[in-house]
């Protein structure tokens, strides 16, 4: 029998944690900017011109399908797509999208799940619970993890707690097995790269710009997350929501809801 879609209906008409104007308290859309002082790469794109905006390539379909206008398509061309094999029969899939509305995007796209959980990301248990919440990037958990502290004023994990408890049918969407595979992927990406940046010699002898330009070397050669790893842990969390659930990395969007 085949599954029931994942209910983006529901989750797309739903504000989780998302506050109005919310980047006018961190002094300028730190998540929409990266505008931490300190973050002065040579590769990464800078403070002040824009972020990267990550779409599930299911929700990415169902986006396109339902007429939503997705970042990164303004001139009718498909957002990239980034694959990871881990071992099953369909890579994971994500889109990833330029965007340059630093904070200003309400009204003028579609906001993809990933940032109206934002600062944070919720992980499900294979039953459906709320097993842990993540920070929602790569350098919010390390500024968390170098500095103590995430310059999101937004940043208590009971916004999304009280989000999730007084809407039964937005938690039901999110319970979807695609999505809680997707939050364990996120899980066995985040255990791989703190394990990683602990044990790498910069984090601990390097501050300021001198630790974010090292970092962002380190970070895009690769250096800091184990692949093999996280390929395994997410074929395990696979092979055990199949069992569950049936096949859900299929085209599980057919039918326009």
């Amino acid at each position: 029998m085949p599954i029931e879609p994942v209910d983006w209906r529901t989750i797309h008409s739903r504000p989780l944690i998302a506050v109005p104007d919310c980047w006018k308290l961190c002094g300028g859309g730190f998540c929409c900017s990266s505008s931490h002082p300190d973050l002065l790469f040579r590769l990464i794109p800078r403070s002040g011109s824009g972020t990267v905006v990550i779409y599930l390539e299911d929700e990415y379909a169902w986006l396109r399908a339902n007429g939503h206008i997705v970042c990164g398509e303004e001139n009718g061309a498909a957002v990239p797509a980034f694959e990871f094999d881990f071992g099953g029969p369909s890579p994971l899939i994500l889109r990833h999208a330029r965007c340059s509305y630093l904070g200003r995007c309400t009204g003028a796209i579609t906001k993809p799940l990933l940032c109206r959980a934002y600062p944070f990301i919720p992980v499900f248990g294979l039953d459906g619970g709320l097993e842990d919440v993540l920070p929602a990037s790569i350098v919010d958990a390390t500024l968390q993890m170098k500095e103590g502290r995430r310059p999101c004023p937004l940043d208590d994990r009971k916004r999304l707690e009280a989000a999730l408890e007084k809407d039964p049918a937005l938690s039901s969407a999110l319970r979807h097995p695609y999505i809680i595979f997707h939050t364990q992927a996120a899980a066995a990406f985040m255990a791989s790269y703190r394990e990683h940046l602990l044990g790498w010699e910069g984090f601990h002898s390097l501050s300021g710009p001198d630790f974010w330009q090292a970092w962002e070397m380190a970070y895009l050669g690769r250096r800091l997350v184990n692949r093999n790893v996280v390929a395994d842990r997410l074929l395990s969390v696979y092979q055990a929501l199949t069992a569950r659930h049936g096949e859900f990395l299929g085209k599980i969007t057919e039918c326009v809801q």
